[in-house]
């Protein structure tokens, strides 16, 4: 028999939130997440009527617990916020609605009994978020435990829950598309650099959960200069900004990782002209891409990474590192907590790509490995602490990419 959540229809006034978690919920409305059912509201008020006078010397730890838990259980591109002293808000966008409920209520429940010494389902509180206005967030009681709605009709079982595959019903779809990017490069010529949108892959649950632009280039990233890589972001906005228009067009819900270099991104010329050329699409940024900087190095600046990540975080909606060296990874984690880290195991060999691995993960739960070998070991993946992975097409001797479509040529495809 399901539970009827404790909770009631709430509604929060907005005003205390403050600009950045009243953005964030501006995003999330944004997402079509509260249309589709997928934002909900879980309550902490029974651990602070346990604790009494003890409860604001001890809420911190209490939320910073229930936090944690729920990264770990929904990582990226899930959001939580907090709302008031005792509600946290969570946007599910990684799973349907009803997994959504039933992962919040797990964690929720988990973290209620580790605090209060019991199990008891009078103890959880859960509604979903029915509406948000300008001035306030309205929501409504769940029945927890209780079945998801029977389809109208039988469907075909999938790993992928709905809206994670909405790329893939794009037309044409969005994974395999092959786009080619040449540039002049002062040391070395014309660079055949080509940009491919690849699925990406939790580990936790077999579906895809984001999908990511790579850069495939001649040479590793390390032997381009920092010229070179203004000239790779140029092209990437060349090809984002109408992607994202066309996201904006088809209601997409997923997110989309995109590399930029920290060259670009921390020096205040090129970091403007980027987000002057996206001025068109920052909304749709702010709601869908996660940027992955790459090419941080070990000789970073102590406080440039700090700084980079200040100036750019406002205009995406993750701010994500890309790590190639053992080395490196102290530089990127000194300064700055990135909300995600991020490994290119293209020339990686296995020791190094454990090494790696193991030494990120103490740092975030989020971890994703682009280029993993077709075939690889998803367990020892998951085991060592990988969240997500993407894997590069394999070609046979002469064989083109799946799509040799162009940003102009996307639309044209679509009718063939």
């Amino acid at each position: 028999m399901g539970v009827v959540s404790q909770s009631v229809g709430m509604a929060f006034g907005l005003k205390a939130l403050g600009t950045s978690r009243a953005d964030q919920l501006a995003r999330i409305e944004a997402a079509g997440l509260i249309r589709q059912g997928r934002v909900f509201l879980l309550s902490l008020e029974a651990i602070r009527n346990e604790l009494g006078s003890k409860w604001p010397a001890r809420s911190e730890l209490v939320w910073d617990t229930m936090h944690k838990a729920l990264v770990k259980r929904m990582p990226a591109p899930d959001v939580f916020i907090r709302i008031d002293d005792s509600t946290i808000l969570a946007a599910v966008a990684s799973v349907d609605a009803y997994e959504g409920q039933v992962r919040c209520a797990e964690v929720l429940g988990a973290t209620l009994a580790f605090f209060l010494g019991r199990n008891a389902d009078s103890d959880i509180r859960i509604s979903r978020v029915s509406g948000l206005s300008e001035h306030a967030l309205s929501s409504e009681p769940v029945t927890l435990g209780a079945p998801p709605p029977a389809p109208s009709k039988p469907i075909k079982a999938t790993a992928e829950p709905p809206g994670a595959r909405n790329g893939e019903r794009w037309k044409p779809p969005l994974a395999g598309r092959s786009t080619a990017a040449p540039f002049t490069s002062i040391e070395k010529g014309v660079v055949p650099m080509r940009f491919e949108i690849v699925p990406v892959w939790r580990l936790d649950q077999g579906i895809i959960g984001a999908y990511a632009i790579r850069r495939r280039l001649p040479a590793r990233l390390e032997t381009y200069s920092d010229h070179d890589r203004e000239l790779m972001d140029h092209a990437l906005i060349d090809l984002l900004v109408p992607l994202l228009d066309e996201y904006r067009r088809e209601g997409g819900v997923f997110a989309l990782i995109a590399p930029g270099s920290f060259s670009s991104a921390s020096a205040r010329r090129p970091r403007l002209d980027m987000v002057e050329r996206c001025g068109s699409v920052l909304d749709v940024m702010r709601q869908a891409v996660m940027m992955e900087i790459d090419g941080i190095g070990v000789g970073a600046p102590s406080g440039r990474i700090r700084e980079m990540a200040s100036m750019m975080k406002p205009f995406f909606r993750v701010l994500t590192a890309c790590v190639r060296d053992p080395a490196e990874v102290k530089a990127v984690t000194r300064d700055y907590a990135f909300q995600g880290m991020a490994i290119d195991a293209e020339h990686l060999t296995s020791a190094r790509l454990e090494e790696l691995i193991r030494s990120l993960h103490r740092w975030t739960p989020n971890l994703i490995v682009h280029s993993v070998p077709q075939g690889a070991d998803e367990d020892q993946l998951r085991a060592l602490g990988v969240s997500h992975v993407s894997y590069r097409e394999i070609l046979e001797p002469g064989e083109l990419p799946r799509s040799e479509l162009t940003p102009d040529g996307w639309a044209r495809a679509s009718a063939v």
